[in-house]
């Protein structure tokens, strides 16, 4: 457990209550005797280097905005595809449409040709 020391150098004691909210009868109080040093004595505090590498990367949150801009930007070309694919559609129902439109009046295209090539194969 850690936690801040008294301000001021010396020697202190300190109760301890460990609390259970599930169980009754595990509750454990104990006295805790330590002695706060002078900053000054204190060894100088030296990061490890794995840590200060991490301190580079990215952290869990950075990494979670990145991947939302990551979809959101592979959505939008979906949609952009998914568009095209749309208008191409449109535009084959159209010339389809057409087509059916010429036929009724009598016109005929060039695939009404290769349909008839088709059925004289038979």
């Amino acid at each position: 457990m850690q936690f801040r020391a008294p301000p001021k150098t010396g020697k202190y004691s300190m109760e301890v209550q460990l609390l259970s909210s599930c169980y009754m009868g595990l509750d454990v109080t104990l006295e805790i005797d330590f002695e706060v040093s002078p900053a000054s004595e204190l060894p100088e505090y030296m990061p490890h280097p794995e840590d200060v590498s991490l301190d580079n990367e990215a952290t869990l949150f950075e990494n979670m905005l990145i991947s939302n801009l990551d979809d959101s930007s592979s959505d939008e070309e979906d949609s952009d595809d998914e568009d095209e694919k749309l208008k191409s559609k449109s535009k084959s129902k159209g010339n389809n449409n057409k087509n059916k439109d010429n036929n009724k009046k009598g016109v005929k295209n060039d695939d009404d040709d290769e349909e008839e090539d088709d059925d004289e194969d038979d």
